[in-house]
């Protein structure tokens, strides 16, 4: 019999089950051959038959309940009238030799999302390994469509939950059980009453239109007028229990279960996810679907799809970023490897090209640990052969350095010539000449360290030069005091600050000047070629000074200010020296909190 829908293009609901009559011997018998029961609920029960007209197999489902054949009816005609992928096709309805009215459909294989989600709870590793958290989102976005597309048609589920919910082996997705569908917007069935003995998420007949715990606050209490947004509520509290791995609200007790529904919404499942992390964007999407007031919800099941989709979009985009990032990350330790083998150009070469699949890797992930670990082997096993060009770096830092020292010291030294000057003036020499070749020397060596600290990285080059000039001026001072006294002090002041750069070629030169800049003048006393510094007479020894007279009031300020300035000299190298030292090590623990922070800390 042709069925016509309503001119809005929405299933009617109900009809007369007199209309229908079969059309052959009287009973299914002729075409269905029953070879077992695949189930029963509360209105009939789910057989297995072969159908002789098609030669396919079928499920057909018995109403047992004489009160409840209307309603049994009224459910194969929704879905058959409901052509949905996800929504079981019926192929036939009838009465049997006893009028009970019974429809067949497609056989569907598969499991229910309420068994999935107890295996989850219990954490069956094969389950865990099949369900992922993405896969049953996609899941439940398909089941906003399918019941979205139901509400198109003017129709309300009514009954949704994770029994209801089926996922087959290769993709597929049904929604089940129609029984208790209606209009949108009809009256309520009847007042429903509350058995407080019931225990699980079956619906039974004469008990209530739904299952509390899924139900909506408006459809427990039994108003009229549903709409789309009591669906919305029970596809929130299916998502609440793929979040949490956790019924919405408890299931042992109806009571309980009304007094949750009805009481303020606790829709945050990341509260009570069992070591789970629910993200804050999936917690507002589950808030929201369950919220007390309908005006607060989703309006539609689509717009619940649209918002879990979104996310979805942004979890696909972010798993591929992983993916990409272990791919780097893999690269990056297989770079490292090969590099440990390679020959010192091609292991620079390889620990650059490492690093570069590490940077990306972290850029993609900063979380991955794979990265980290291939960062921090890099890091803390130095290559066999400095790189050039971080070879070029340290170079320039030590020429600065050099640079710096020179300058300080260069004022040192045309003080010296200052001074020499200002003692010919006021004390006077015996040689004048001298004092004249000690400005001379001073100016020498200050220059020379004046150019040594302006010469550009590019044109500079082993300073001999200078080590000559400032080694000679000191030396030169023999002739004050002698080789013993005061000289020795400023040849290791000026010796000390040679020796402290990096240029290891120098420090032999450097050593061998110093010793010269002492052993000459004796060398030149003991072989009379210069007067004796120093008369030995009944013990004691007399300096010969053959230049400054020393029993001018000035030679002890002379002696003085020189002690004052080579220790003043000396201590600000030191200090130079030391701070120089103190940024290394500060840039050194930086480095060091810098690798802990990226690299997490093992368990002890």
């Amino acid at each position: 019999m042709a069925h016509d829908a309503d001119p809005d293009g929405t299933v009617p609901i109900l009809s007369s089950i007199a209309a229908l009559r079969m059309d052959d011997d009287g009973t299914p018998a002729s075409r269905y051959a029953e070879r077992g029961q695949l189930g029963a609920g509360g209105m009939g029960e789910v057989r297995l038959c072969d159908d002789r007209r098609t030669g396919r197999e079928v499920a057909m489902k018995v109403a047992h309940v004489e009160a409840l054949h209307e309603r049994f009816f009224h459910e194969a005609r929704i879905q058959a009238q409901l052509e949905h992928p996800s929504i079981v096709p019926v192929y036939d309805i009838g009465l049997d030799a006893s009028g009970a009215p019974y429809f067949t459909m497609k056989r569907v294989r598969g499991v229910t999302l309420r068994d999935i989600l107890k295996k989850l709870r219990k954490g069956d590793a094969q389950t865990i390994a099949t369900y992922s958290r993405r896969r049953l989102l996609t899941a439940f976005a398909t089941i906003c469509m399918t019941v979205h597309y139901a509400h198109t048609r003017n129709v309300l589920h009514r009954d949704l939950k994770p029994s209801n919910i089926m996922l087959g082996e290769y993709g597929e997705l049904y929604v089940l059980d129609w029984g208790v569908a209606s209009a949108q917007g009809a009256q309520p069935d009847a007042p429903i009453d509350l058995k407080l003995s019931r225990k699980s998420e079956d619906t039974t007949p004469g008990d209530i239109v739904g299952t509390p715990g899924y139900i909506a606050p408006e459809q427990l209490q039994g108003r009229a007028g549903l709409d789309a947004r009591a669906d919305v509520y029970s596809l929130g509290a299916i998502l609440f229990g793929i979040l949490a791995l956790e019924p919405l609200h408890p299931l042992e007790m109806v009571a309980a279960m009304r007094s949750t529904t009805l009481g303020p919404s606790k829709g945050r499942p990341s509260a009570r996810a069992r070591g789970a992390d629910v993200p804050p964007e999936l917690d507002a999407i589950c808030e929201k679907a369950i919220a007390l007031d309908p005006e607060d919800r989703y309006p539609s099941a689509l717009a619940l799809h649209d918002a879990v989709d979104r996310y979805l979009e942004g979890d696909r985009d972010l798993e591929r970023r992983r993916e990409l990032s272990a791919t780097h990350a893999l690269a990056a330790q297989t770079l490292a490897g090969k590099a440990k083998d390679a020959d010192a150009g091609g292991e620079t070469e390889l620990r650059g090209r490492a690093l570069g699949e590490v940077s990306q890797a972290l850029a993609l992930d900063p979380a991955n640990e794979g990265a980290r670990r291939a960062l921090l082997q890099l890091l803390t096993e130095p290559p066999r052969e400095v790189p050039a060009e971080a070879m070029d770096v340290m170079k320039r830092s030590q020429h600065a350095q050099e640079q710096a020292v020179a300058r300080s010291a260069s004022w040192l030294f045309l003080f010296g010539a200052v001074f020499t000057v200002a003692l010919a003036c006021t004390i006077g020499f015996h040689v004048a000449w001298y004092a004249f070749v000690s400005a001379v020397l001073f100016v020498a060596a200050g220059l020379s360290l004046v150019r040594l600290g302006r010469t550009p990285y590019e044109r500079a080059k082993t300073s001999y030069a200078t080590v000559v000039t400032t080694t000679l001026a000191i030396s030169w001072m023999s002739g004050m005091c002698g080789p013993l006294f005061i000289v020795p002090t400023f040849l290791i002041a000026n010796t000390v600050g040679f020796l402290m750069q990096p240029n290891r070629t120098r420090r032999p030169y450097v050593l061998a000047l110093t010793c010269a800049g002492l052993a000459v003048p004796l060398a030149l006393e003991w072989a009379g070629l210069v007067p004796p510094s120093y008369v030995f007479r009944a013990g004691t020894m007399i300096v010969v000074n053959r230049v400054i007279d020393l029993t001018s009031w000035g030679m002890t300020g002379v002696f003085g200010c020189g002690a004052i300035a080579i220790t003043f000299a000396i201590g600000l190298f030191f200090i130079r020296f030391r701070d120089v030292l103190s940024d290394a090590e500060q840039r050194l623990h930086l480095y060091a909190w810098h690798l802990r922070q990226l690299v997490p800390r093992s368990d002890p």
